[in-house]
């Protein structure tokens, strides 16, 4: 038998899962954290519903829709869940069983409103490309910015690998890495270095800011090392045993 039909079957995990689940164990501080309704979400709740009922099951939803990235059933919501929202809220159910289906519909095209979510169309597709395209540009531009950097500093012969053995390029590719990422490393460290005194100075400047630095700076590198030249001459001396 295969070894591998023996293993013994286990419970996947909800994070990885195509079709999300509730977070299990469902504890009261994984409840308070997650499905805690702010002011303004209260506020445009009771503005939305005016039935007790109604206003439970929209307030599942609501806290629900962002976590699961659907709309559970009222039956399948865990009853912790439903009972934390209608005691925040001030409610006096404590379950959305009683939450008709036309009402349900309608509230899912308010949550999808309130929230900035919109069907799949032209528009959404040419959204969804353009952020991907602009990710993918991003992530890509941070590589070649690496690979510049690193042919900054693999300068001898011209950065050319005179040798056609696969082992004496692999060895001389990490060598470049290993000093890329070592200057790297010694330049994050200086930024870091001259933030922490700009900071305790009073220099104002927002976290926001340190990600326009870049590690991968090169002007201030000495590729060839520093070799100071003493221009001043000193003298012979008196008597160098010589004679004309």
């Amino acid at each position: 038998m295969d070894p591998f039909c023996q293993r013994p079957l286990t419970k996947p995990n909800s994070s990885l899962l195509a079709f999300p689940q509730f977070p299990n164990p469902l504890t009261e501080s994984v409840v308070r954290e997650l499905f805690t309704p702010t002011p303004d979400e209260l506020r445009w709740v009771w503005h939305t519903s005016s039935v007790p009922e109604a206003r439970l099951g929209l307030l599942c939803l609501l806290k629900s829709f962002p976590l699961l990235g659907r709309f559970p059933a009222p039956a399948s919501i865990p009853a912790s869940i439903a009972a934390f929202l209608a005691q925040h809220a001030g409610l006096g159910v404590s379950t959305p069983l009683e939450y008709p289906k036309r009402t349900r519909v309608r509230h899912q095209v308010e949550i999808r409103r309130y929230l900035g979510v919109h069907a799949w169309s032209p528009a959404a597709a040419a959204l969804a490309t353009e952020t991907m395209q602009r990710t993918v540009t991003h992530e890509a531009n941070k590589v070649e910015h690496y690979h510049d950097f690193a042919s900054h500093l693999n300068f001898g012969s011209h950065g050319v690998l005179r040798t056609n053995s696969r082992v004496d390029q692999e060895k001389a590719m990490i060598a470049n890495q290993l000093v890329a990422n070592a200057v790297i490393s010694q330049t994050v460290a200086d930024q870091t270095r001259v933030i922490q005194q700009l900071k305790s100075e009073g220099y104002p400047f927002k976290l926001s800011d340190v990600k326009h630095l870049s590690p991968y700076l090169t002007r201030h590198l000495l590729r060839f090392g520093k070799f100071p030249v003493r221009c001043k001459t000193e003298p012979l001396p008196e008597n160098l045993g010589l004679n004309p």
